[in-house]
């Protein structure tokens, strides 16, 4: 939650006051206290829109404002939204009006503001005022930014909810993951796969990009997002938004980690599927949720934890970016972020170590348990289809404190994988599925590193 130490009057102490004139004059200073807290350049009677006057004007980087504010006993009319439209017409097209009513507004206004959306005017009510000034809110930057989303976007007037499930819209498709599990002879295939696990947030990866690969020296950078939101319905609404920008391929792959069981799944869509099965998987109060997906410059990682009960709220949540460098062109991340109401405390860090690291395990010694293959459709030369063998489940050799490996110390990368009873490993070579040969060697890619407790196995 974002909170400020206040500097001025609040708003309690501005209802106190029984000059009517005096209390509307020090509401625009507090409004225009509140904006400046939040970084923007804010401007008293401007000139902007003259001959009538105006508030303020409010001015962040690319985002301007013209705010109008009124502390009056009786709802803003039609007539207050009129004049400010009459005040945006003598500015530039690039700014955006704001009403601000501690009374609220009539329905005529919301309606207005609904049908003129071309001249965007947004609304800020007395209550919502008092939830930022409280801190329940994320910060006023993120709020006004959502409001015009929803207003141009979706014709929607967002007033007075604190949370907004609406983030993002189930228009597009998911892309059809290229692989799925399935056994040799084609009787099973599914984009889901369960056994014994535990809360380790392992993700096996079908392709993770190496960021440190680079002539330069050093290595690649880190952004963590902090999100905001309340139940599994509002994260499968980041889900689509992560969709809706263009985030989201067709290697994505998750986990969900309950108390002895572990689901990993291939592709985005199976996970929207399975998140709302929670009591065929519920044997702790809580699940983890890991997802992991290729970006341009890099992949990130999402994680939330949620309750396992019919509430299904979220305990916690973060979006983490692992990038090769700080990209020249951040606006495709910025309207991301501005997406998800994250403002505040965004920074890149530079990685103090590498992100990747490639160990090579070969042994003809180590019997593995074949249990399914991850498997690829493919045509071939005669235009046939033809199932291939991608990569293989296999019963974990390294599961439980007396494994078969115990007389050999396992690397303290790898610790990680001794509470799960399966792996799932990608083949360096595909073959078809009808032509198995006897024996697989082990290749592991892990990501490690300060970038949470998610690793990725390939």
């Amino acid at each position: 939650m974002y909170a400020t130490e206040p500097s001025g009057p609040s708003l309690d102490e501005l209802a106190a006051m029984s000059h009517a004139a005096r209390r509307g004059r020090a509401f625009e200073h507090y409004v225009a206290r509140l904006l400046r807290e939040h970084h923007f350049t804010v401007i008293e009677d401007p000139q902007i829109a003259q001959p009538r006057q105006t508030d303020l004007i409010a001015v962040k980087l690319g985002e301007r404002y013209l705010v109008e504010c009124k502390w009056r006993t009786a709802a803003a009319t039609i007539d207050d939204i009129d004049a400010l439209r009459s005040r945006l017409e003598r500015t530039s097209g690039d700014v955006t009006g704001v009403l601000v009513s501690m009374a609220g507004f009539t329905n005529e206004v919301k309606i207005n503001a609904v049908q003129q959306r071309r001249q965007p005017v947004l609304l800020l009510s007395g209550m919502e005022l008092h939830e930022l000034e409280a801190g329940y809110r994320v910060s006023l930057p993120a709020l006004l930014y959502r409001k015009q989303e929803r207003l141009v976007r979706d014709a929607v007037v967002l007033l007075d909810d604190a949370h907004d499930p609406q983030v993002g819209r189930a228009g597009l498709p998911f892309p059809q993951p290229l692989l799925r599990f399935g056994t040799k002879d084609g009787s099973d295939r599914s984009s889901v796969i369960d056994f014994g696990g535990g809360f380790n947030a392992l993700i096996f990866s079908h392709r993770l990009v190496d960021i440190d690969w680079a002539p330069a020296m050093g290595a690649g950078v880190s952004l963590d997002i902090r999100l905001d939101f309340g139940n599994e319905a509002e994260v499968i609404g980041v889900f689509h938004t992560l969709l809706d920008l263009g985030w989201v391929s067709e290697d994505g792959r998750w986990s969900i980690d309950q108390g002895s069981r572990t689901w990993h799944g291939i592709g985005l869509k199976s996970l929207v599927e399975e998140l709302p099965r929670w009591e065929g998987r519920a044997d702790h109060h809580t699940e983890q949720v890991s997802y992991v997906d290729r970006c341009e410059g890099g992949f990130y990682t999402l994680e939330v934890d949620l309750r396992a009960d019919r509430d299904r709220q979220v305990a916690w949540m973060r979006l983490s970016f692992q990038l090769e460098g700080v990209p020249l062109d951040t606006a495709p991340l910025l309207h991301l972020c501005r997406s998800f109401g994250a403002y505040d405390d965004l920074h890149v860090r530079p990685r103090g170590e590498k992100s990747i690291q490639l160990l090579n395990l070969r042994s003809d010694s180590i019997e593995l348990s074949l249990r399914q293959y991850v498997v690829a459709d493919d045509l071939d030369r005669h235009g046939n289809r033809q199932d291939w063998a991608a990569g293989i489940v296999v019963d974990n050799p390294f599961h439980g404190r007396l494994n078969r490996l115990a007389q050999r110390k396992l690397p303290p990368e790898l610790a990680i994988l001794s509470g799960s009873e399966c792996l799932v490993c990608d083949l360096r070579h595909h073959h078809p599925l009808s032509d198995s040969p006897g024996m697989y060697f082990w290749l592991f890619s892990i990501k490690r590193g300060d970038v949470g407790v998610t690793r990725a196995l390939a």
